[in-house]
């Protein structure tokens, strides 16, 4: 499955990519990812969590279509 996980994420564009990896692979407080992305890519909180909705879905949606296609 990791395998898998890493082909999707690896196909996302890389802001988006950026953003999941922050809020659920480096073991950050959701408060701690929210701060450290709006300074790496300098917008505003409800742009962060905009992107990391769409990301979320849409990694989802490609999680699901990758898993099938097998």
């Amino acid at each position: 499955h990791v395998e898998h996980v890493d082909r999707v994420l690896a196909a996302m564009d890389e802001r988006e990519r950026d953003v999941l990896v922050t809020f659920f692979c480096k073991g950050l407080k959701p408060g701690q990812a929210l701060r450290q992305l709006e300074g790496a890519l300098h917008i505003e909180q409800a742009q962060v969590y905009r992107i990391r909705d769409m990301a979320l879905w849409r990694f989802a949606l490609r999680m699901g279509f990758e898993e099938g296609e097998e």
